[in-house]
């Protein structure tokens, strides 16, 4: 892997053969996928050389913009843990507000989704059993 400084100030990678933005490689690793089109890398503390994970935040086209206007820091992504198993995962704030109740995958959904605050808790032993995971 080779790197230099682009014209533009940040550093540029070659990654078997592709050209690409350093900061856009580290978050896709970060977040286990290729960003979309309209998905932006921020530099949280503005300086395009410093390409920790924690200093990268993905925003999207319009958010960034809006905060080069004010200077307000809106991300998309943020930290939740799984309402069955207790993996921490990412998911989408605007996904979040629209269902608070998060699950890492669908099997955990199906046998938790009766965990959700409001619901019979009856047949957890049972569901966390089938999963393999110990029952407290």
């Amino acid at each position: 892997m080779s790197k230099w400084i682009n014209d533009d100030g940040y550093y540029n990678i070659r990654i078997n053969g592709r050209v690409m933005l350093e900061h856009r490689h580290i978050i896709e690793q970060k977040i286990g996928r290729e960003l979309k089109e309209k998905e932006r890398v921020h530099h949280i503390n503005g300086d395009k050389l410093d390409n920790r994970p924690e200093n990268l935040v993905i925003l999207s086209n319009r958010r960034h913009t809006a905060y080069h206007n004010t200077g307000k820091l809106e991300p998309i992504w943020a930290f939740t843990t799984c309402l069955y198993c207790g993996k921490v995962i990412e998911r989408r704030i605007k996904k979040m507000k629209e269902r608070p109740h998060s699950f890492c995958n669908r099997e955990c959904y199906r046998l938790g989704a009766h965990l959700a605050p409001g619901n019979n808790r009856k047949g957890i032993k049972k569901a966390k059993t089938s999963l393999g995971i110990k029952n407290d």
